[in-house]
């Protein structure tokens, strides 16, 4: 971010956002349709190798592009490491963006991470739907990164803020109300998902970034990293006191509203404590 000039940053977002959602979507069809294939010959756990085969390739071929891709020399200096952890912290503005982004975390992952579970197991969806929708979810996010880059530029991120979240509280009403025979509805919470999570992905790698002192930046962002991490790690301990009985779906629509206030109370929090914070 640092080489990027300050009006480029959310266009560079919304471009690379749009080039990784294409591959994406290729790969999650072909891997949906993949798993249907040896579904039906009762060969899943053959399929799933072929899959994971091929996310290792991927992995590797990553790996290799970044450790020879060419990176600009960066000045260091020697740090107090930590003082350097106790800076973002002390820094009450951005102790509030730090609170607000632990909110989401915990109130999108709460109810995400049974959504495969929901689709697959509950609602008997295809391997192929469910690649569909993953589909619909990377297109989603490629067009609105565009958008929400646009208005980022013109009017600033805290106009993202509210409709983000408003998204997110409609996508978990939706899929709260999705049924075996209402399946179709999964297609409406997807394209929610997608306007969410682009409006989301700008945020967390534009505003984070702008709002950290500026001798301070690359630790601000190990530091709001390390708090989503460590939030994330606590939601199957929230929750497992919840899904006792994995042949409920009540349990998990339960999730699901719980993910749905929590998204009322992120909102509540950013209206009371961030709308009207100055920029540094």
């Amino acid at each position: 971010m640092s080489i990027l000039k300050e009006e480029d940053r959310a266009r560079f977002y919304a471009t690379k956002n749009l080039i990784q959602n294409t591959l994406v979507m290729a790969v999650s069809l072909g891997a949906g349709v993949l798993l249907d294939h040896y579904a039906k010959s009762g060969n899943e756990f053959k399929g799933f190798a072929i899959l994971f085969s091929v996310i290792v390739v991927i992995n590797l071929i990553d790996i290799y592009l970044r450790a020879t891709t060419y990176k600009p020399e960066i000045k260091e200096n020697k740090v107090n490491i930590k003082e350097t952890i106790k800076e973002p912290l002390k820094d009450k503005q951005f102790r509030k963006i730090l609170i607000f982004t632990a909110l989401y975390t915990l109130s999108l992952n709460i109810g995400i991470q049974y959504l495969s579970l929901f689709q697959l197991k509950y609602l008997g969806i295809s391997y192929t739907f469910a690649s569909i929708l993953n589909v619909t979810l990377a297109l989603v996010n490629a067009f609105f990164g565009v958008i929400w880059a646009k208005t980022y530029n013109k009017k600033g991120w805290k106009k993202l803020i509210t409709p983000m979240l408003v998204t997110y509280i409609a996508m978990f009403i939706l899929l709260g109300n999705t049924t075996t025979d209402t399946t179709f509805l999964l297609i409406f919470a997807f394209i929610l998902y997608g306007i969410g999570e682009s409006a989301y992905g700008l945020f967390d790698h534009n505003v984070i970034f702008e709002s950290a002192q500026e001798k301070y930046k690359t630790v601000y962002l190990s530091v709001n990293k390390t708090i989503c991490g460590i939030v994330s790690i606590l939601v199957p301990v929230i929750t497992s006191n919840i899904m006792v009985d994995e042949n409920n779906t009540g349990n998990i629509k339960l999730i699901f509203g719980i993910s749905t206030i929590l998204f009322l109370c992120t909102m509540i929090y950013y209206k009371l404590n961030i709308k009207n914070m100055k920029s540094n």
